[in-house]
């Protein structure tokens, strides 16, 4: 694991079944952007979720792989023709 991750999660890698999962205001706090740019992410399937009944939740590891990723491509897209996308890794709180 990173240095980014484990200060992020703030604890050692936790087991993919012991995973705590956020609701949408509680990414949004943790990432550091409104809740509401959460659910325009989810409306246009720009970011990993998953519904438990009629809830949505992230998993924290999941979403940071997943800006990490998308950073790297908006890197490359920006080398390549000078533009770069919307999502960005956000700035996560510790």
């Amino acid at each position: 694991m990173d240095g980014l991750t484990q200060m992020l999660l703030g604890r050692e890698q936790m087991p993919m079944d012991k995973i705590d999962y956020l609701n949408p205001k509680e990414l949004a706090e943790r990432i550091n952007v409104p809740v509401n740019t959460i659910y325009f992410w989810i409306s246009r399937g720009e970011i990993p979720f998953t519904r438990m009944g009629k809830h949505i939740r992230f998993s924290l590891p999941e979403v940071m792989d997943f800006f990490k990723q998308k950073t790297q491509e908006n890197s490359r897209t920006k080398e390549k023709n000078g533009r770069q996308t919307s999502l960005q890794m956000p700035e996560f709180k510790i």
